[in-house]
């Protein structure tokens, strides 16, 4: 099982583009997870790769 991810940025029109993406291929201990605990952790490990994105960009 894989965990997946997009990190999108919105243009002037209201689109969503994406600029980056993510998968992980889940371990054999990862994928006796339930799937609350896959969301989560899927969460953390976008949030952990798209840090500069995040950290590095303002809101309007």
């Amino acid at each position: 099982s894989t965990l997946a991810a997009v990190l999108t940025q919105e243009d002037s029109d209201k689109h969503e583009l994406p600029i980056a993406f993510m998968s992980y291929i889940l371990k054999n201990h990862e994928l006796k997870y339930t799937m609350m605990e896959k969301h989560a952790f899927a969460v953390v490990k976008a949030v952990k790769q798209f840090r500069f994105y995040i950290l590095n960009s303002h809101s309007t």
